[in-house]
């Protein structure tokens, strides 16, 4: 693989009182050494990093070409996590901004200077302003690059500071391919419209940003990820390995129920559901003392859901168990449409279809599909 930058006539913006501005020499100085420690499996990152508009229009337009190999590094070894040959992307075309998007991510993770007091964080506004530069990453290159240059920083979110992590949810909406790995971390915002529609409770007064417009501009851009065996391969590894939270179980249903209604992705849907099937599946008793296969997240999610009363606390504990349930909602819908089982997928079993049904009049009404099971024929000879 190799990369060769494009080049651009709209400007960042930045600046930031409470810090020295750095120059584009130190720009390139510490991000060379930062790619090369994420590379090693470090993190090495001193003070953060504040630069005036013409200091970062000279770092993007003329880097210095140890750091563009630096950063070709960097990106190859993500890319050998998705297929060993690396040649075969060809040549990667990307933005200057994402010299931009490692900036940001440097001075994420980037220590507090000394004499901050609790709550204050110099560097945030020029995090802000540079974050809002950024143009969202459109072309399969530019998701693979700006996944890169995340992957270091998302799993930590949750022991970063408050204006630290608001900086990595901005960054993760600007780079598709992270919104589908971190689910368990990060709601999509295209996804809201959807959780809405189909969630009881869901907050229906949040808006989706202008950043992507609508729910099909983004499932538009996702094509060219899904399209690649190797992406498809890596993102269902990812989700058959996140932790299974109530958020991670909802997002991912939220994701798989919009692939499902804008079409040509059964094959992602229901390879998922046939892993999950396998790989989920632990060894219990069962109603007559014999050992049966069973589903730890649907055990969790019935638990929830049949909690009894009219409290408020008890609302939320049910809508908590819907949310779990939720991953399974794409699955029921596809039975709904095809008004049978997925043939073709013999890998998904009888015994996991109906560990699925048995929790199906347990759900919310506004969540249950119309399904008529007494059409559906459950017999040993669906299983190949």
């Amino acid at each position: 693989m190799s990369i060769q930058f494009r080049k651009e006539e709209k400007e960042p913006t930045g600046g930031q009182p409470w810090l020295p501005p750095a120059s584009k020499l130190q720009l390139e100085e510490h991000l060379f050494h930062f790619l090369n420690a994420l590379r090693e499996g470090r993190q090495i990152t001193t003070v953060p990093l504040v630069a005036e508009e013409p200091t970062l229009q000279a770092f993007y337009s003329d880097s210095y070409p140890d750091l563009i190999t630096a950063l070709r590094y960097y990106i190859d070894q993500f890319l050998i996590e998705l297929s060993p040959d690396t040649a075969n992307w060809g040549i990667f075309e990307l933005p200057p901004a994402v010299f931009g998007v490692g900036l940001a991510v440097y001075d994420c993770l980037s220590a507090f200077p000394p004499g901050t007091t609790r709550g204050e964080d110099p560097v945030a506004p020029f995090l802000s302003a540079l974050i809002d530069t950024l143009p969202p990453a459109q072309t399969l290159p530019e998701m693979l690059a700006y996944h890169a240059m995340l992957q270091q920083a998302v799993p930590i979110l949750p022991h970063l500071p408050e204006s630290r992590a608001r900086a990595i949810h901005d960054l993760i909406e600007r780079s598709p391919l992270s919104m589908l790995v971190y689910l368990d971390l990060h709601t999509p915002l295209p996804l809201l419209p959807l959780a809405a529609e189909l969630l009881p409770g869901w907050n229906r007064r949040r808006t989706i940003p202008s950043l992507w417009g609508s729910l099909d501009q983004w499932l538009e851009t996702l094509a060219p990820l899904l399209a690649e065996p190797a992406v498809v391969a890596f993102l269902r590894h990812r989700w058959l390995t996140m932790p299974e939270t109530h958020s991670a179980c909802r997002n991912l249903g939220l994701l798989l129920e919009a692939l499902r209604r804008r079409g040509n992705q059964r094959g992602v849907i229901l390879e998922y559901y046939e892993a999950y099937d396998y790989f989920h599946a632990i060894s219990g008793e069962g109603s007559s003392r014999r050992r049966v296969r069973q589903w730890p997240i649907l055990g969790q999610a019935e638990q929830l859901l049949r909690v009894d009363g009219a409290s408020e606390a008890v609302i939320q504990l049910n809508r908590r168990g819907n949310e779990y349930f939720f991953l399974f909602y794409p699955l029921l819908q596809v039975i709904i449409t095809e008004q049978n089982l997925p043939r073709d997928y013999n890998r998904l079993t009888l015994d996991f279809i109906l560990a699925v049904r048995s929790l199906f009049f347990l759900i919310p009404e506004q969540t249950r599909p119309p399904i008529d099971w007494n059409r559906l024929e459950f017999s040993d000879g669906d299983q190949e």
